[in-house]
């Protein structure tokens, strides 16, 4: 990647930025919408079980018409790390499986493993980070949970769009996606799609709080319209469309909750902030491929079950790359960097910003005339720890005479009372102060909401006051209070039933209209005393009497709970309260229990091997790394490779047929070459004699050890002798004859046959 093809370097925009508008800054923390779920109990025999012949999910499955694949999904992967681990990628499958349909009902209990309430959750937290796509789902859901299986049985999700309407959605999702895919090129590399599908988001997406689709990608690549969870979920869709791992992170900023992207490229992670990195009509890279440490000097990132990768790399770091980070201000680099980029420079400062900044305004004079400028305009941007600093010279005089009438210089729009105002402007383009009138006169701004007195309501013009839409109030019934139509409130009388009743409103009685049938008077409830449960008006009974509990904590292996000191009855009973799965210490009532850890497999190093807990990251059983001799190359126990050499001894080691050079710690054999005898039977490399034919366990005997050595190999019970010394009579087999010919040699008759 070249230093001028970054667009994170584009200078001259940077100039434009800070001389044709007027102030910009960083956008501020922004909100993220969780998903909420219902229970529905269902008993034993009406558990269902959905199989789903053929689940979506394919980890080698091309993803993208352009050719990419993506290695694997992050989630899922982790899951494969937890106990129950079968049953969670199960109901992971089955979950992105029905998503990716619109299924009403998705089961995730497969008939044999259970999978708890937490699981679930979990599962589908996991699911919806790693799969951004479904933006047709929304944020309420149901799922089944039976109590004798201990187990969630299926999912109802809620979706936001179905039928044709979706139908039309995705194929606009789609267009708008392959709009920016298009621009992906052959000779890109990870981090250029990476940067390139990040800048391309920026641009296009607005930050709007209160858009159709602000929670989903949707709004973010269609309508150009979204909040953090938006750019989050578009980024990840499209870097996963072009076979890079992205995982959807959550947390807060500024006490705000906020998402944003977990980013793998070339075997290392990064997080990345497109939110952030929004500037409006600049695109920042202060949180493109950052550490945790940085992440985390404004990001919390929100506790989870499972682990998240801590982010150490500088590698894909833009800043790194380039050689663009400072500790504090160098003069002479800052000269050599604007001059390189034509009037800017963009820093990632390490060290005190402010006192940065400082220093760049002290020396705009030792810059000019170091860049030989006699006038200039300086000024600078700032996001996080990326400072922009820009110095051009100035050689331009004003002359704001031209009429643009163009949104860059519009005042105010035209109005029904008067014209659209414009500023005059410069032939540069630079906006002056005077103004000039254009166009026609505006349509009336009839508010959207009614305005209203005692017998009419109507719409009126915010400028001029005018009125349309005129027409009397409309009630249901006559002591209805709110028209149906503006919500004016007029004053009613009602005429109550006699006797008070409870229902909808828990902490009140009350009493119907005989003619409108509504609920208009209400009291609270009366009661004996602090704990009385039945009220003396109505007879509600409450569930929950104010009790008066003490001070110190009750409480079991499971729950804590206070004593009514009035009544003796149990107060707030709950679940013990962990930080952490594995944590030992309750941290409402300090109830002990014993750690349950859970290691994930091996974590290891050139020189040893431990086990990591995945809940509170606790290290155990490290030990060096155990091999069974010098020349092995494979740990014992975790598998870590290793690079060795043998050693081969001087001498020569042999056999009957070779001899060869034998490494002294594992027996590995190199040099391996058969015998050549000279006249004295002997080899004339290794001195070793000839094999005397029949002497088959090499003793320089033949007799009936070596008998019972042939039976043995005639039936299959030894396989590893020399061929040519056990086809004694040389026919190319062996068998009964070789044993007639040995028992020969053995009685002393000559049968005509030399030595081997």
């Amino acid at each position: 990647m070249g230093k001028k093809s970054v667009k994170l370097f584009c200078m001259a925009f940077i100039i434009f930025m800070i001389f044709g508008a007027a102030v910009l800054h960083a956008t501020a923390a922004k909100p993220y919408e969780p998903y909420t779920f219902e229970e529905i109990l269902i008993p034993d025999d009406e558990v269902s079980i959905i199989k789903w012949e053929a689940p979506s999910y394919d980890a080698d499955a091309e993803i993208s018409t352009h050719g990419y694949k993506l290695p694997e999904y992050y989630g899922r992967s982790i899951l494969s790390e937890l106990p129950n681990s079968a049953a969670l990628i199960y109901a992971y499958d089955q979950i992105v499986s029905g998503l990716n349909s619109s299924a009403k009902e998705i089961s995730v209990y497969d008939g044999t493993n259970a999978i708890s309430k937490e699981q679930f959750l979990m599962v589908f937290d996991i699911a919806i980070r790693d799969h951004a796509e479904f933006f047709w789902l929304g944020k309420s859901h149901n799922y089944s949970y039976n109590k004798s299986l201990k187990t969630v049985v299926s999912l109802t999700p809620g979706y936001i769009l179905s039928g044709e309407a979706l139908k039309t959605a995705k194929e606009k999702f789609n267009a708008a996606a392959e709009e920016i895919l298009s621009g992906i090129t052959e000779d890109m590399n990870a981090l250029d799609r990476e940067l390139y599908i990040h800048d391309s988001l920026a641009e296009r997406i607005t930050y709007v709080l209160d858009a159709p689709h602000a929670h989903d990608p949707y709004g973010a690549l269609v309508e150009g319209e979204a909040v953090c969870e938006g750019y989050a979920e578009a980024l990840q869709y499209l870097l996963q469309k072009v076979g890079i791992q992205s995982f959807l992170i959550l947390g807060e900023s500024g006490g705000v909750g906020h998402a944003w992207n977990l980013v793998k490229i070339d075997g290392q992670y990064y997080y990345v902030d497109l939110t952030w990195n929004d500037g409006g009509n600049y695109t920042f890279h202060a949180y493109f491929n950052i550490t945790t440490a940085q992440l985390l000097e404004d990001h919390t990132i929100a506790k989870t079950n499972y682990r998240i990768p801590t982010c150490t790399s500088l590698d894909a770091n833009l800043f790194a790359m380039l050689d663009l980070r400072m500790e504090t201000f160098d003069l002479g680099r800052i000269i050599e960097i604007i001059k390189e980029y034509e009037g800017a420079a963009d820093i990632f400062v390490t060290g005190n910003r402010n006192a940065f900044i400082k220093a760049f305004t002290d020396n705009l004079k030792a810059i000019a005339d170091a860049l030989g400028y006699k006038k200039i305009k300086a000024g600078y941007l700032r996001l996080g720890r990326e400072v922009v600093l820009v110095v051009i010279e100035d050689t331009h005089e004003h002359s704001f005479t031209a009429e643009n009438a163009s949104g860059k210089y519009l005042k105010s729009e035209a109005t029904c009372q008067q014209k659209a105002v414009y500023y005059y402007s410069c032939e540069c383009g630079e906006c002056g102060t005077e103004t000039f009138e254009y166009g026609e006169f505006g349509e009336h701004k009839y508010g959207a909401k009614y305005s209203s007195n005692e017998e009419t309501h109507w719409h009126e013009c915010t400028v001029c006051g005018d009125k349309k839409d005129e027409a009397e109030h409309v009630y249901n019934y006559v002591c209805s209070p709110i028209c149906n139509k503006c919500d004016y409130e007029r004053e009613v009388s009602h005429k109550f039933k006699d006797g008070w009743e409870y229902g909808f409103f828990y902490d009140k009685h009350h009493r119907y209209c005989t003619i409108c049938n509504g609920i208009y008077e209400f009291a609270d409830h009366e009661y004996t005393d602090d704990c009385d449960k039945d009220c003396n008006i109505c007879g509600y009974w409450r569930t929950d009497a104010p009790h008066k509990p003490g001070e110190e904590w009750v409480n079991d292996e499971l729950y804590h709970w206070h004593i009514c000191t009035a009544c003796g009855g149990t107060v707030s009973k709950r679940m013990h309260n962990y930080k952490v799965f594995c944590d030992t210490d309750c941290l409402d009532c300090g109830y002990k229990r014993e750690p349950a850890h859970i290691y994930a497999p091996w974590e290891k190093n050139a020189e040893k091997h431990w086990h990591v807990c995945v809940y509170c990251h606790l290290n155990i059983d490290e030990a060096e790394h155990v091999y069974d001799n010098a020349c092995d190359t494979d740990c014992n126990v975790c598998g870590e490779k290793r690079t060795t050499e043998h050693k081969y001894k001087s001498e020569w080691s042999k056999n009957s047929k070779s001899h060869y050079h034998e490494c002294e710690y594992c027996g590995d054999k190199t040099d391996i070459t058969e015998h050549t005898f000279g006249e004295d039977d002997k080899c004339t490399v290794c001195g070793r004699e000839r094999r005397i034919l029949g002497d088959l366990n090499d003793d320089g005997k033949v007799n009936a050890m070596d008998l019972i050595i042939l039976r043995k190999y005639i039936a299959g019970l030894i396989n590893d002798l020399d061929a040519s010394l056990v086809d004694i009579n040389g026919d190319g087999k062996v068998g009964a004859a070789d044993l007639i010919i040995l028992r020969k040699l053995i009685a002393g008759f000559d049968v005509g046959l030399k030595s081997m």
